[in-house]
């Protein structure tokens, strides 16, 4: 009974326990966890378990820093109050981040930078961006990449823009043969990878590093790319 759209009023559930637990100088603690599975029988909210919460550290604070910026983006035209208190709760976070990790952090810098238009976030940004020729392992860029790639026209740099979209459309098709090479219609973008537990290999498209179709779709409207999506969901 608010004026949010369900699909923010989710990532709300999820987002405002980072920020209720959130430091009076702004760490953000990576999450809670009891101290075993729960008893049977036992919901979420009759949980008799002992609880921990977990120390803060600077890439939780990154992580919660880029979600908690980009939430705040999204609602500005929706609940200006809540907007405001997200947006105030990132940039805390960020703050303390950056004080533990001077490097800072792409893709929290990049949607500050989005919600902001403070040039010193895009600064971090483009230190830290591959496509820029920062170091960095693709596969934790994979966010800031598609980001970047749906900017929309006269935002950022142009060139950078276009390197990105490059990145999303020709990824996705390596995607796409992987998912005609086995039963599944899996999406992986790393040709002949085996399965690993730890990379979510049989899990959602997201998780198994195929999560760039529906950008791909987005960039191009080219269905081969939602179509590979629903198949791989359909695992």
């Amino acid at each position: 009974k608010n004026a949010i759209p369900d699909i923010l009023d989710e990532v709300l559930w999820d987002l405002d326990l980072y920020r209720r637990m959130q430091m009076p100088d702004g760490a953000i603690r990576g999450g809670i966890e009891s101290t075993q599975h729960p008893r049977p029988g036992e919901a979420s909210w009759q949980e008799s378990l002992m609880l921990s919460a977990y120390a803060p550290d600077a890439n939780a604070s990154f992580i919660y820093a880029a979600s908690a910026a980009k939430l705040a983006r999204n609602l500005a035209a929706i609940d200006k109050a809540l907007s405001e208190t997200y947006a105030a709760s990132a940039r805390k976070a960020w703050d303390w981040a950056i004080a533990k990790a001077p490097k800072g952090d792409n893709l929290a810098a990049f949607e500050l930078w989005r919600l902001t238009g403070d040039a010193k976030f895009y600064d971090v940004f483009k230190a830290t961006f591959i496509l820029a020729g920062a170091e960095g392992d693709v596969n934790t860029q994979s966010k800031a990449l598609t980001s970047y790639a749906r900017l929309p026209d006269g935002q950022g740099d142009a060139e950078l823009r276009e390197k990105a979209r490059k990145w999303v459309t020709q990824t996705a098709d390596i995607g796409l043969k992987f998912a005609d090479g086995n039963a599944y219609g899996i999406t992986l973008w790393v040709p002949q990878l085996p399965p690993m537990g730890w990379i979510g290999y049989f899990s959602t498209p997201e998780t198994a590093l195929g999560g760039l179709l529906p950008y791909a779709w987005l960039l191009t409207k080219d269905a081969k790319y939602l179509n590979g999506a629903i198949r791989a969901c359909q695992f």
